[in-house]
């Protein structure tokens, strides 16, 4: 990232992220004086006819409909034979920066889960997926709102070719993959595909691990085939496990077990924060493990033994009353009474 673009009228101030084929700055607009994204594509994509053709079909559908989850598209320049496309900047940081090796807690990761299924939702109205999330691509602005600045990444989920659809991606990214994504075979992806990737992004930034994190690139597509890595709840005890349980239901191996699209994963957020748990996910077909739901209902079966418990200890504890209380309370009653007829007369007689 040593390598700053030339470009007159911006003043250039720091790289914000690579991927695979592009470079992402962030400048300054000396004419209008405000502050811009750059992105800039890579030589090799420069040199790739087809590759160029599919990142321009990209931009020009995003400029065509607005989505929060993505920068507005200001303009794109063509200097020295090279394109630059130049993006809106909201004062976004890297969520992983922000965190500083901190976890969020499980308010604030329903609220940007929240926020990215609204985001998402407008890709999937369209027809288009994203399939990059991860960590290191998600971004927020200064109100916490979630911003993807590697636009180039979007797609036509019924014509997307693996090839030239992997080529964008680091060796590690494959961790964030859906395993439809890892198949060589698979030639088409859908919404599914991102719901997977945020799903085990979001467990990411709740546990503060990488799933599969210690295993080589090459190793990781089969073992999320074949391996489960603990449910939230197991990490961190005071974690929600019907949030844990949504996660685990993102995760699903099979596509046909994940939600069918975000407006599926939006509704069981918010049944999640009143403490319905979604279709219970079997370990053995999630990436994530499923809480144990046996020991929740235990520990609520405990505590409703307890009050009883409580109740009933309580009962015994009140001594009985006596006939010395009940004479005593009758003599209290009469003297009152004697006290008002008493009481009664004075005033009379003095009339």
């Amino acid at each position: 990232m040593d390598n700053l673009p030339i470009l007159s009228g911006f003043q250039i101030r720091s790289s914000l992220l690579e991927t695979e084929t592009t470079l992402v700055w962030r400048a300054y607009q000396k004419n209008l004086e405000r502050q811009v994204l750059i992105t800039e594509f890579k030589p090799e994509v420069e040199s790739n006819t087809l590759q160029r053709r599919q990142l321009f079909e990209a931009i020009r559908t995003l400029s065509n409909f607005k989505t929060s989850l993505f920068p507005d598209v200001i303009d794109i320049l063509c200097k020295n034979d090279r394109v630059y496309i130049i993006l809106e900047d909201a004062n976004i940081t890297n969520i992983l920066a922000l965190l500083n090796r901190q976890r969020l807690n499980a308010e604030q990761l329903t609220q940007l889960a929240m926020q990215l299924a609204e985001g998402f939702m407008v890709l999937q109205e369209h027809g288009l997926i994203y399939g990059a999330f991860s960590p290191k691509r998600f971004f927020l602005t200064e109100d916490s709102a979630p911003i993807l600045p590697a636009i180039t990444f979007i797609r036509k989920g019924n014509s997307l070719s693996m090839d030239t659809y992997q080529a964008e991606f680091a060796p590690k990214d494959v961790v964030w993959f859906s395993p439809e994504q890892s198949n060589p075979a698979t030639v088409t992806l859908d919404t599914r595909t991102d719901i997977f990737s945020v799903g085990l992004s979001l467990y990411a930034l709740a546990t503060g691990q990488i799933p599969f994190g210690l295993l080589q690139p090459e190793a990781i597509p089969e073992a999320k085939l074949s391996h489960t890595v603990p449910s939230p709840c197991d990490i961190s005890p005071n974690f929600p496990p019907p949030l844990a349980a949504v996660l685990a239901k993102m995760t699903q191996r099979d596509p046909l077990n994940r939600y069918n699209d975000w407006d599926e994963v939006r509704f069981a957020l918010y049944q999640a924060q009143r403490g319905i748990y979604p279709d219970d996910p079997s370990p053995e077909t999630s990436v994530i493990a499923p809480p144990r739901k046996d020991a929740a209902a235990k520990a609520g079966k405990t505590i409703r033994l307890s009050v009883k418990a409580l109740r009933k200890y309580r009962t015994q504890q009140k001594p009985p009353r006596s006939a010395a209380t009940y004479l005593l309370g009758m003599a209290i009653g009469l003297i009152i009474l004697i006290f008002i007829a008493l009481t009664l007369f004075l005033w009379s007689y003095t009339r």
